[in-house]
């Protein structure tokens, strides 16, 4: 078969969690959403839009001190200027904002 690339291990619990997580979500599980969110940044904890997305969903539920933590750890891994790491600045410029 053409096309197909191999897949790690890794990438597939990370699949799998993620889908866990999507559907915790579609349930109104916010706190099992987020459980499932502190788990995916374990098995990867270099991928920042992981870490972008624990922080908005702890944001939501109100766990502002973690939300804060989360987005400053995605400004850590991602460059200056990317989408990304504007989206994190932006969140944490907002949380900060919220705090005051």
């Amino acid at each position: 078969m053409q096309g197909l690339q191999p897949v790690t291990d890794a990438e597939v619990l990370l699949r799998l969690q993620n889908n866990l997580k999507l559907r915790a979500l579609e349930n109104g599980e916010t706190a099992r959403a987020i459980e499932i969110a502190q788990r995916l940044v374990l098995i990867a904890p270099r991928r920042p839009e992981l870490w972008t997305d624990l922080a908005h969903l702890q944001e939501d539920q109100g766990a502002l001190g973690g939300a804060r933590m989360a987005y400053e750890t995605c400004l850590t891994l991602t460059k200056a200027g990317t989408s990304l790491h504007n989206e994190a600045a932006l969140g944490l410029q907002g949380l900060k904002r919220r705090l005051n």
